[in-house]
């Protein structure tokens, strides 16, 4: 997803979904009575002399949002509501019924009475990885690092290679050590104070040698590992290359497949051991008034499922969750994590104090 502004003020958002993945979360974002702005196809008459005709014209209209439907397989989102606002020569077509195509590449504008802390994430979350990354594009002549964060890369370290074509063919030539050695040290050198993960690029065997150096020398390292795998160069636009390639988005989500897992072990071991954890929709609810819960986990289909009626209701636990200082986690419902929420009823908390009664296990 790309973010290109958000009005805080007037509760709006600009952007470019840009997979099919960003449309998933543009439908758990978007809802009812959202005004959203994008460019669309619409059926006007036209008159020519004596005949009266009908032409398709391209326009840049506001819905309001009254239903949604995905269609993944088509990669498209699609919105019905009221048309709020459209070219004045559009005669007859505000305040009718419109449908809005949502699809990877095109800008959209979303407007909400309040965006909720928790929507915010998600949109965040899906520009880059919410677990640093140090991405190290690396070829024969150079190597080059930078360190990806959720506001971007930064950190971008060069190191210059002094390896002969000759000398390459050696497995432990004082020149190919050296280089790899100084890669290491340039990681050190940028590594976050947090748990993060390496991303290795690059054309031919050389970040194969990088590779196989970690495994002996720096075991520790190899273990963050996530992916190795092609890029055209070792320079910056390897880098780039590979932030705007499918790699960065597969490597985001088995990352975050493991960020839900260790929060589903904290829940499942907090469930069995010291009953700082509940589950179910009412115990929740309970716990949330109680002002004891820390995390609030949620299927990403949990509120797919629900009337508007009980949609408001939970959004109102979610803005309180948020003003008593919790945190508000979305947990896939197709992989194995948030099969295992759904198994506890698609809603659980992790709290901060046993609170016992209802909203006890």
């Amino acid at each position: 997803m790309k973010i290109l502004s958000y009005d805080e003020k007037r509760g709006i958002i600009k952007l470019v979904p840009r997979f099919k993945e960003d449309l998933w979360t543009l439908y758990q974002v978007i809802e009812k009575d959202d005004l959203v702005s994008g460019f669309s196809h619409r059926v006007i008459k036209t008159v020519g002399g004596n005949r009266v005709g009908k032409t398709k014209v391209k326009v840049w209209l506001t819905l309001k949002v009254l239903s949604k439907f995905l269609d993944l397989e088509s990669n498209m989102l699609k919105l019905d509501g009221i048309v709020m606002e459209c070219p004045e020569d559009l005669e007859g077509t505000k305040g009718h019924r419109h449908s809005l195509v949502i699809q990877p590449g095109n800008k959209y504008l979303i407007r909400k009475r309040q965006w909720l802390n928790y929507q915010l994430k998600q949109l965040y979350a899906s520009r880059h990885p919410s677990v640093p990354l140090i991405v190290i594009a690396m070829d024969r002549e150079e190597a080059t690092l930078a360190l990806i964060e959720t506001s971007g890369f930064s950190h971008i370290q060069r190191i210059h290679s002094e390896i002969s074509s000759k000398r390459y063919a050696s497995e432990n030539s004082e020149q190919l050590l050296f280089f790899l050695s100084s890669i290491v040290k340039a990681m050190k050198q940028i590594e976050p104070t947090r748990e993060y993960y390496i991303v290795i690029v690059g054309p031919g065997f050389i970040k194969n040698k990088l590779a196989t150096y970690l495994q002996s020398k720096y075991p520790d390292l190899w273990k963050r590992v996530i992916y190795l795998g092609f890029a055209t160069s070792g320079t910056i636009s390897g880098i780039k290359e590979t932030l705007r390639s499918g790699v960065l988005r597969n490597v985001q989500k088995k990352l975050r497949i493991i960020e839900e897992n260790v929060i589903i072990q904290d829940f499942l071991i907090k469930i069995a051991k010291n009953h700082l954890a509940t589950y179910g929709y009412d115990n929740v609810k309970y716990a949330i008034e109680m002002r004891a819960v820390q995390k609030l986990l949620i299927t990403d289909d949990f509120l797919a499922n629900i009337g508007d009626e009980e949609r408001r209701e939970v959004e109102n636990i979610f803005q309180m969750v948020e003003e008593n200082g919790g945190e508000i986690i979305i947990i896939n419902s197709k992989e194995e994590p948030g099969k295992i929420l759904k198994g506890f009823g698609g809603i659980a908390a992790i709290l901060r104090f046993n609170i016992g009664g209802p909203g006890g296990t």
